[in-house]
């Protein structure tokens, strides 16, 4: 009888092994496909621009996390289970890196929301108070589930890929993330929809390609992670499955979102086309004409870039300036950098 149970559990435990391994190869191969789609606009945008803070957050929310995958990989299928002190190493090497490529990921996130209320402060300190109390509660919640952490005492000869014991305490790091973005995606759609409403812009279509789907596909990953730790959680090793793609899926909006922002200064802008039959001859009196000479306005300035009707005060210029130095032309509506929709 204990040897039927035995081997049942060796099959459960092969299964769930042979799943997390699917599953961190796939991430893997995630993360390097992006990476050659996106690779040109990387060196175009990122490598020629000088050492500022958008240039080191991209570069530590995109390699990082490749090289996470890479010892993911490691962990599940090539060190030895009957190895616990190699096993132990890889594993907070794994979950050190994993929380600082989602740490550098949400920041991305949460500039690129700043970035929409400018000059609030009130938000700036509440969104700041808010992060600085998930990022605490969260490092204490890891603190409390590697101090749980052990390996399994089945004899594992066969297997290759480490396969621990903890607490679930790791899930209350889930619920955390999901309540974060539920609030910067409530926030960034609220400022998205008050700003298409008042002020409709030509460039408005920027804000939604960078700032709606991407908060959205970011929510909709936390979700669904925490929604497997919840279905199973005495499995230990399905119910973290998900972790991988969490932050591969993180990294690759994050640094996508990064790539746009770059790249709008430098987007050429289509030359503006009048057609002649548009216009009528409109023949005013010489007291109009005379009235609008004293008060200094001139007819040239509907053609000026200072015009009312530019795209200056736009939140994605805001975005643009946050990170970049760079002035704008009379752009509108700007086409996405070259390999940046390609594939997602």
């Amino acid at each position: 009888m204990r040897r039927a149970t035995l081997g049942q559990e060796l099959l459960e435990l092969l299964a769930q092994s042979q799943a997390s391994q699917r599953i961190f190869v796939g991430c893997l191969a995630l993360l390097v496909h992006d990476w050659l789609l996106t690779f040109g606009d990387e060196i175009a945008h990122i490598w020629h621009s000088n050492w500022r803070i958008p240039k080191t957050l991209f570069l530590l929310n995109r390699y990082p996390v490749i090289a996470n995958a890479v010892l993911q990989v490691t962990y599940t299928m090539v060190i030895s289970s009957n190895n616990p002190s190699s096993c132990e190493m890889l594993l907070k090497a794994i979950i050190s890196m994993k929380f600082a490529g989602i740490i550098v990921s949400e920041v991305i996130l949460f500039l690129k929301v700043l970035s929409l209320y400018r000059n609030s402060h009130a938000v700036y300190a509440t969104l700041g108070l808010f992060a600085s109390f998930c990022m605490i509660s969260a490092v204490i919640v890891i603190i409390i589930w590697a101090d749980s952490v052990a390996w399994s005492s089945i004899p594992l000869h066969l297997f290759q890929g480490c396969i621990p014991k903890a607490s679930m305490a790791i899930i209350a790091d889930v619920w955390i993330m999901v309540v974060w973005e539920i609030l910067i995606v409530g926030m960034a759609v609220y400022k998205s929809y008050q700003t298409w409403r008042d002020t409709p812009s030509s460039l408005f279509g920027v804000l939604c390609r960078d700032g709606i789907h991407y908060f959205v596909l970011a929510l909709a990953s936390s979700v669904a992670n925490l929604a497997l730790s919840l279905a199973v959680p005495n499995n230990l090793v399905l119910s973290h499955v998900l972790f991988g793609p969490v932050s591969a899926i993180h990294s690759i909006i994050a640094s996508r979102i990064l790539l746009h922002v770059r790249a709008i200064p430098q987007l050429s802008s289509p030359p503006l086309q009048l057609r002649p039959s548009s216009f009528q001859r409109i023949d005013l009196p010489e007291i109009m004409i005379e009235d609008r000479l004293q008060d200094n306005i001139h007819l040239s300035t509907l053609t000026s870039p200072s015009s009312s009707f530019s795209d200056s005060d736009t939140p994605v210029r805001r975005l643009s300036t946050l990170f970049e130095d760079q002035e704008w032309g009379p752009t509108l509506v700007p086409e996405p950098p070259r390999g940046l929709n390609k594939g997602y």
